[in-house]
């Protein structure tokens, strides 16, 4: 449909309603894995079953849309990104932290730095 043909209401639920609403649940999915993972993480202080290489690929994906985002000049894709690449940043922190070997974690810090 030709967006100039769209009802201000319509117009309003897909350029303004629809993006806020994915920037919450893109939130949501990145704040997941502490909820899940990362905090039994931080109180173990041990990695345990928890696989780090995800949260590198969450603070990939994040940056590739941040990228992407920035040339689109759009707020909610940069914004619904923003929160979980910073995110994504933390939990390989916290896991490095608990990464009981030195092998693994040289393996977690060369993953994460070719990332970013």
């Amino acid at each position: 449909a030709d967006q100039e043909s769209l009802s201000p209401t319509l117009d309003i639920l897909v350029r303004h309603v629809a993006p806020a609403m994915g920037v919450v649940i893109a939130n949501g999915m990145f704040i997941s894995p502490y909820i899940l993972d990362v905090r039994a993480v931080r109180l173990r202080g041990t990695l345990g079953s928890v696989n780090p290489w995800p949260f590198v690929g969450i603070t990939l994906n994040c940056l590739g849309w941040l990228v992407y985002a920035t040339e689109l000049r759009d707020g909610y894709v940069f914004f619904a990104n923003f929160v979980g690449f910073l995110l994504g940043i933390w939990y390989v922190m916290q896991c490095h932290a608990a990464t009981p070997s030195l092998i693994a974690r040289t393996q977690l810090e060369r993953g994460t730095l070719a990332v970013i």
